[in-house]
């Protein structure tokens, strides 16, 4: 059979995208706006259709809690039980509250994206920063 390359929506917008950024860092207009400053209809057209070519996503596997209980029964030493701690953490983060809590409409559904910035280590009482040494020993 012939084989035909495909794009997705996303890769042909991305593209587009770096050339309208090379236009605008060399004082041009950006070629993918009409006069009124709204995306061409031209593009717009095209990357509707490309998007409803694009294959569904392929949903991944979720992470079995039990490698989590191993991780957590693998505590031998401050650096491992600090791993289990961050761990346990993030997939607790991870796991989207949002998609399986009922909350109120006036609330927030969205859930944000955890940062490094977002965490906070504590020692005695007080907060460590994240390049500090003594990291592994902060408290729960």
């Amino acid at each position: 059979g012939q084989y035909v390359d495909t794009f997705a929506e996303s890769t042909v917008r991305n593209a587009i995208s770096f050339v309208a950024s090379t236009f605008r860092e060399h004082d041009r207009p950006n070629p993918t706006r009409d006069e009124d400053g709204e995306l061409s209809r031209l593009l717009s057209r095209q990357f509707r259709a490309f998007k409803n070519d694009d294959p569904n996503p392929i949903q991944q596997k979720a992470l079995p809690i039990g490698v989590l209980s191993e991780i957590a029964k693998r505590q031998t030493t401050e650096t491992e039980r600090a791993i289990s701690q961050l761990a346990i953490g993030a997939f607790f983060f991870a796991c989207r509250s949002c998609e399986y809590l009922k909350v109120p409409s006036a609330e927030k559904r969205r859930t944000d994206v955890l940062r490094l910035r977002n965490i906070r280590f504590l020692l005695n009482g007080r907060e460590l920063d994240h390049g500090n040494s003594r990291l592994e020993f902060a408290d729960c």
